[in-house]
């Protein structure tokens, strides 16, 4: 298998304009359909089509990241020159832009809200740092990341849920810093494993073809079962509390449980593996409709939560469609 080389992957384009389809749905659907989202089993039990869709787009934020953390392994082949610099400019102006959209839309976030697009900014700032470790010594962080997340959960009390609220709330001890580490909507702790995971991926893709990244995405697929599949201890002592964190399993993405991660992070994986590879895939077109709207990702990010989340509010259209108009839009 050919190496990448200097020209642009189109297919991962398109994959990453399949996240940004994903992340609409799920975001649409939730700000525009007039049910409270007050019980989740409730409305999973009575509306499991809509609540399937909102789902899938669970995906979008695993398959941003680690698309990021793969770029962030391809940049220095097709940027020779000052890579590293190129990555630490680029990851600082992302991370701005996402403060910048926290000023935008003030219903969904606070001035302090920590969402994807600054883990993906700082990923990418510090990806020159992280290009230093072996592919082992990667995954190996990355390890050590999953395992901070649930001590530091535990040593937070962290509840099992939380929502957009605590998730902006920049009034509890350790303000700002508390938010991006480990509970704002998309934090440090664990998401940064999922960058490391994309980079392993994309530097494996880049030296040795898909047989190492598929591999690789399995392995992370089998661990999040294995996780998955072990009963959580009940909650007891300090020991039993950070276990619990590691194997506790579920649905939901506010805190994102461990095993999911890796479930996440493993079919990310096998997507970049696919697209980056299968030759019908890997060689779309330029104008492809997906390759256009993985390509204008920021700019749809930017455009579908100022005009549907923010000006839905004062417009009058927030949360109040019913199912077929919101399965519509």
């Amino acid at each position: 298998m050919k190496p990448v080389g200097q020209q642009r992957n189109t297919g991962l384009d398109a994959l990453r304009g399949i996240a940004v389809l994903l992340m609409v749905q799920q975001h649409l659907g939730a700000w525009l359909w007039d049910q409270p989202w007050d019980n989740i089993r409730t409305l999973i039990t009575e509306n499991p089509f809509m609540m399937g869709l909102n789902g899938l787009g669970g995906l979008a934020a695993p398959l941003f990241l680690v698309l990021a953390g793969a770029g962030a392994e391809i940049l220095p082949v097709r940027h020779g020159n000052h890579p590293g610099r190129i990555a630490v400019v680029r990851g600082i102006l992302i991370l701005v832009l996402g403060y910048g959209l926290n000023l935008l839309v003030p219903t969904w976030f606070t001035p302090g809200s920590w969402y994807v697009l600054h883990m993906i900014g700082l990923g990418i700032a510090f990806s020159p740092l992280l290009r230093r470790l072996p592919s082992g010594g990667l995954l190996f962080a990355a390890a050590l990341v999953l395992a901070g997340t649930a001590v530091v959960r535990a040593l937070l009390a962290t509840p099992v849920w939380v929502g957009n609220t605590r998730m902006g709330n920049t009034g509890m001890p350790g303000g700002v810093f508390r938010l991006v580490l480990a509970e704002g909507h998309f934090p440090v702790l664990p998401w940064l494993s999922v960058f490391m995971c994309g980079m392993a991926a994309g530097r494996a893709g880049r030296s040795s073809g898909p047989r190492q990244v598929v591999h690789m995405g399995t392995v992370l697929a089998a661990a999040g079962l294995v996780l998955a599949l072990v009963p959580a201890p009940e909650e007891g002592n300090s020991a039993r509390v950070v276990l619990r964190w590691v194997l506790m399993f579920g649905t939901r993405m506010y805190p994102i449980p461990i095993p999911l991660l890796l479930i996440l992070t493993a079919a990310s994986v096998l997507a970049v593996s696919l697209f980056w590879f299968a030759p019908t895939l890997a060689r779309l077109p330029g104008n492809n409709p997906l390759t256009c709207i993985g390509r204008c990702s920021l700019s749809i990010l930017f455009l579908h939560a100022v005009v549907f989340r923010q000006l839905s509010v004062p417009l009058g259209f927030f949360k109040t469609l019913p199912k077929p108009a919101a399965l519509a839009s």
